[in-house]
């Protein structure tokens, strides 16, 4: 979230704290994942006062493998380029469900909005991530 080493320790520290305080408070211990990325996402909006912005400043080796082919590696920065196209809602409830892997209800706690609205941003991030990439068959897409 927030691409800073001294922040991100700030960040992991008030989390963990706030986590720690509100630890019994959790009523399904398999919910502890998302239970913890809820305080870290309230933490740092809190700390910003906005919406987290995914930026172009990531390195791309973080989601490559040194054994990729260059197409793919060119086709995973095509991708990233376009993600970051996206307006940032979108960028978020889509990185949130495609890369991270949570499920719409857990985003639906996380981002603090409804689980329809989760559903919605991800098909029209889907769609637009579609249209930017030159996707012609929108049933691929949806």
């Amino acid at each position: 979230m927030t691409r800073n080493y001294n922040e991100a320790k700030e960040l992991l520290s008030e989390t963990l704290y706030q986590a720690f305080k509100a630890y019994k408070d959790l009523k399904n211990d398999a919910a502890f994942l998302s239970f913890v990325f809820t305080i870290a996402s309230r933490v740092y909006y809190k700390s910003l006062d906005k919406r987290v912005v995914f930026d172009n400043d990531f390195d791309l080796d973080e989601i490559t493998n040194r054994n990729m082919s260059p197409e793919t590696m060119l086709d995973i920065k095509f991708l990233k380029e376009n993600i970051n196209k996206l307006g940032d809602d979108y960028k978020e409830t889509l990185i949130l469900f495609e890369i991270e892997g949570f499920s719409r209800k857990e985003i639906s706690k996380i981002l603090g909005i409804a689980e329809d609205t989760v559903k919605s941003r991800l098909y029209r991030a889907r769609r637009k991530l579609g249209e930017l990439m030159g996707v012609v068959d929108e049933s691929r897409i949806g």
